[in-house]
């Protein structure tokens, strides 16, 4: 439940433009929509933009994750671990 309270507007937003942010540069590097950079020899299905959009959600969805986790202080490779070095117990 402790979790759930780091989750913040922020992280929301920042999924959100992650997501729109992948599903455009995916979509553009695939070719899905015609663009002056790269050229598609096959036809585009629709199930192909769903499958883009689906895994550019997901990838909002982690970005959200991680930087709930983060937050709360439960992903070890945090800026913590690096600025607070734990002691040589050697």
């Amino acid at each position: 439940m402790k979790l759930l309270k780091e989750h913040s507007w922020r992280s929301s937003l920042a999924g959100l433009i992650i997501a729109v942010v992948s599903f455009a540069g995916l979509g553009a590097i695939s070719t899905l929509w015609l663009n002056p950079f790269f050229i598609r020899m096959t036809p585009v299905d629709g199930w192909e933009i769903g499958l883009l959009a689906l895994l550019s959600i997901l990838i909002g969805i982690y970005v959200v994750a991680l930087g709930v986790l983060v937050a709360a202080g439960a992903v070890w490779w945090t800026w913590r671990s690096r600025t607070h070095p734990q002691p040589d117990l050697r």
